[in-house]
């Protein structure tokens, strides 16, 4: 059995052959996956220098898929605990986490690393579809019924107050959330005092009791929020309980060349506006 032969699957499960069809492409798709890494999500020390209050204790990788955040900024975590539901992109994750790469990479996290296979979502112990994409793509998947497709899945969801429970610790220093629009019913009207810190890619609400503004006023009560420029889906979030040092940066890339200019990022202020 290999990860890539169908035939050892279930047949009711996500496979996603458009894009893991052997090593060649499993390898591309995690130097693609690598770098939205590297620009996309702050590591560690980069926290702990906006704010020194900042301890790397607990990291939760929520929409894990197979486990590049994990791999590149857990190893710096007492502990990382990565939640995806697809069963295939979860065993990859697994696989990565603990062999391959890992093994001769001194940062290994194997000895650390758990992983689970739930949906964050606004309650737990519900059995939900996980919907794959037209084209396959292995980081579209979602769990809303507006986006539902021929490419489905059974899995379970987790709410935010029993991943606390599951992992056994009362307090997440970061926090990474990437689960494709299921970011509103994750973090609507919970508590998020015992979060340090999110980084997290904002989706699309396709949620009718839901919307943009709403999620953002929410979280602005327990935190600071920035973006880096308008359009861009990624949010920072530091617990107002912490000192800050400075205003997070961020490092303009667009320009390519190997070129990158420094700006502040952007406060979110109330009511969907920013500074």
């Amino acid at each position: 059995m290999t990860i890539f032969d169908r035939a050892s699957w279930p047949p009711n499960v996500l496979f996603f052959e458009g894009m893991l069809k052997d090593d060649a492409t499993l390898q591309q798709y995690y130097l693609k996956l690598k770098s939205e890494v590297e620009y996309s999500y702050s590591p560690s020390h980069s926290v702990k220098s906006v704010t020194p209050d900042f301890e790397p204790n607990i990291v939760v990788d929520m929409g894990a898929n197979i486990g590049v955040f994990s791999v590149n900024r857990g190893f710096e975590f007492k502990e990382i605990h990565a939640f995806e539901p697809s069963l295939v992109l979860s065993e990859i994750c697994a696989i990565l986490a603990r062999t391959g790469e890992s093994t001769s990479n001194p940062h290994y996290i194997g000895n650390k690393f758990f992983i689970y296979r739930f949906a964050g979502s606004d309650k737990t112990g519900e059995i939900v579809k996980l919907y794959g994409s037209l084209d396959q793509y292995p980081g579209n998947s979602n769990i809303c019924e507006r986006t539902k497709t021929p490419l489905v899945e059974n899995c379970m969801t987790i709410s935010l107050e029993d991943i606390f429970k599951l992992i056994g610790h009362e307090y997440i220093d970061y926090m990474k959330i990437d689960i494709e629009g299921a970011e509103y019913p994750f973090l609507m009207d919970k508590d998020l005092s015992q979060i340090g810190f999110i980084t997290m890619e904002k989706h699309a609400c396709l949620w009718e009791k839901y919307s943009e503004k709403g999620l953002l006023n929410h979280m602005s009560k327990y935190m600071h929020l920035w973006r880096t420029y308008e359009g861009n889906p990624m949010i920072t979030a530091i617990n107002k309980n912490y000192k800050l040092a400075r205003e997070p940066r961020w490092y303009d890339e667009r320009e390519g060349k190997g070129n990158a200019s420094i700006y502040p990022m952007r406060r979110y202020i109330k009511d969907g506006k920013w500074e």
